[in-house]
């Protein structure tokens, strides 16, 4: 009788949590309509995460005997015996940090409209109450990286600006290379001891020194959140794969969700892990009660997924062509079209260049190159010489390793790898941007997985061959060795060439920025300088970012530039025109019909070339007397 309850409670408080999280997800459904979440919907959202996840944990888990045992355990962690690992582990985390935060603040210099969207995004959330689920602009973007944006915005000392965006995504890319480590140290259980620790170091020293993951990490972008997520959900997985264990499958199932609301390149990860699946039931001999498991296990990773990725998914049954547009244009083109016309393309066209763009895809590390100039370098594949050299290496190592072993992780690895390549492959309408090194970002894990693999080999050999000391100093010094020369390769790609090529191809608009600053604070103000519109020259809303003054739009073609002056003086505030103080105008270079104009509405205005920093960029400035209040109003009387 005293028995009894005690082996009913921990049921009844299952059935609790389970009802509790039922109705915390009915609530999450309901509160994230029209695109929109209040901060009480998201606080019931991360609750409903937390009430599913303790649901399905084992029976007889607990969260202080776990919190207890992790603390056991790193309390007998003995730093004397790992001394050398940790060194190292340190010392690979030094090297990656300072290739992604040595002069942030300057590198890379200029902004471009994604970047200046994503700042605006994130003010707005955070000063506007604009809780979006989905930021439509550009495509669509996933929401997790610009609330993770505002708030590092908030912190002393910080602001809404170029270098906030750029230490979001480096932190996020920081972030990312002690997971490496542990993906790893999970790819390689069972071999021995030193081999794994010297395989999760060099797997985590070649993303360290990655001029492809570095330059995601430095660029703002919320690209670096898809390597991140994809080696999380890849370690969950694969100890899933291994031992079915249903936290492992819950583990995996909250890194997917929030993986789905990180990055679009990440919708393939689903289909990569029912590829792992089905690797695992077709090279293991399991009966049909352990494989019934392993299916129902796959269910409640996705289940966990959804939970996490309902917001977004209530979003997508609301507005299915807005979320869908950005991969439905990549593949289909930006012109609206029917299902029938879409298979018509498919099986006219589709088939060629699906199979250019997969033999583009997999020449990306060696040989084949991206052709945007804001995420790459032309003629420079996405690997050095050295990681590259590695990878081929890796890949005939992978597929000896796949013959001698019915490990689901090894074979799981070129399928997973391959997988997240098609985000880039599947670009079937804009092939000129196959490959593409943002989308295929999710890539970056598994391909530095292999990379790794032949090294490790040839560390352990040269333990094996030689004596003791002398065997491990050899060990050590060549992996270090090929670390510092990719090193060494990818800093002069990104410094030298990927800086040199992006200061090029970008406009001045920082230069620009700084001249209204120093025209506002003297004789002048913000509401009296103005851009003269122009195709592909600056975007006045990255002017107002790095000027510190959000959502400055004084920006107009020249025949319009009255009604902007006009505007201009209707305002309050910073962007208040000021008759009785001068006029300052910008216009671009090529723009051959600003001049005239701006002298005919004042002839006693005077025009300067700036010499712009960036090569060939020079633009021109026309500075205006004051008016007075009486001269402003006589110019816009006769221009109406």
């Amino acid at each position: 009788p005293l028995r009894k309850p005690l082996r009913e409670s921990p049921s009844h408080l299952r059935a609790s949590i389970i009802g509790s999280a039922c109705i915390a997800s009915v609530i999450v459904w309901f509160g994230s309509s029209g695109n929109r979440i209040e901060p009480p919907v998201m606080f019931v959202c991360a609750l409903s995460i937390l009430l599913w996840s303790f649901a399905f944990a084992p029976q007889g888990w607990h969260i202080l005997d776990w919190a207890s045992r992790k603390i056991d355990a790193i309390r007998r962690l003995n730093p004397r015996q790992h001394r050398w690992t940790l060194l190292s582990f340190a010392l690979v985390l030094i090297l990656g940090a300072s290739f992604r935060l040595d002069g942030l603040r300057t590198i890379p210099p200029e902004m471009f409209a994604d970047l200046v969207e994503k700042i605006q995004d994130a003010y707005l959330i955070y000063h506007a109450e604009d809780y979006r689920i989905f930021f439509q602009n550009n495509g669509g973007r996933e929401p997790l990286h610009f609330y993770l944006l505002g708030a590092l915005a908030q912190l002393p000392g910080m602001s809404y600006d170029h270098y906030a965006l750029k230490l979001m995504s480096a932190i996020e890319g920081l972030v990312t290379l002690p997971i490496m480590f542990w993906l790893g140290l999970e790819v390689m259980r069972g071999r021995c001891r030193e081999f794994r620790l010297a395989y999760g170091l060099l797997a985590m020293g070649f993303v360290a020194v990655s001029f492809w993951h570095v330059m995601m990490s430095r660029q703002g972008m919320r690209i670096p959140l898809a390597p991140l997520f994809t080696a999380l959900t890849a370690g969950f997985t694969i100890r899933a794969l291994r031992h079915n264990r249903r936290s492992d499958y819950v583990k995996a199932g909250l890194a997917l969700g929030f993986g789905l609301i990180g990055y679009q390149a990440l919708r393939m990860l689903p289909l990569a892990l029912v590829a792992g699946w089905l690797i695992t039931m077709l090279i293991r001999r399991l009966d049909w009660r352990t494989r019934l498991s392993y299916g129902l296990n796959l269910v409640l990773l996705a289940f966990i997924a959804f939970v996490v990725f309902s917001p977004l998914f209530h979003y997508w049954t609301e507005y299915p062509d807005a979320y869908l547009r950005r991969a439905s244009s990549r593949m289909f083109g930006d012109a609206p079209t029917t299902l029938e016309e879409r298979v018509e393309f498919l099986r006219d066209e589709g088939g060629p260049r699906l199979l250019s763009n997969i033999r583009n895809t997999l020449l990306m590390f060696h040989y084949t190159y991206e052709q945007t100039w804001v995420s790459s370098v032309a003629n420079e594949p996405s690997m050095d010489s050295t990681t590259a050299a590695f990878m081929l290496l890796g890949v005939a190592a992978w597929l000896a390793a796949m013959a001698k072993s019915r490990d689901p992780a090894i074979w799981w690895l070129p399928a997973f790898l391959c997988l997240m390549l098609l985000a880039t492959a599947l670009a079937l309408y804009f092939t000129i941007e196959v490959p593409s090194m943002t989308r295929a970002a999710g890539a970056i894990p598994p391909a530095y997985l292999v990379a790794a693999l032949p090294l490790a080999l040839f560390c352990r050999q040269l333990r094996r061959c030689l004596p003791k000391t002398i065997g491990a100093v050899s060990a050590v010094a060549f992996a270090a060795g090929i670390l510092l020369s990719a090193n060494t390769l990818n800093t002069h790609l990104y410094f030298d060439k990927f800086i040199d090529h992006f200061i090029r191809s970008a406009q001045p608009e920082a230069q620009g920025a700084r001249i209204i600053r120093g025209f506002a604070e003297s004789d002048g103000a913000y509401g009296n300088a103005f851009l003269v519109n122009w195709p592909h020259w600056w975007d006045y809303r990255a002017v107002s970012i790095q000027m510190d003054k959000m959502f400055w739009n004084s920006g107009e073609e020249i025949d319009r530039m009255p009604l902007l002056l006009k505007r201009g003086l209707n305002r309050r505030g910073d962007f208040q025109l000021k008759p009785e103080r001068d006029l300052l105008f910008f216009f671009a270079r090529q723009d051959h019909t600003a001049l005239p104009k701006l002298r005919q509405w004042f002839p006693n205005g005077r025009m300067l070339e700036i010499e712009a920093a960036t090569p060939n960029r020079n633009f021109y400035t026309y500075r205006v007397p004051a008016l007075g209040a009486e001269g402003m109003r006589e110019f816009l009387e006769a221009q109406s």
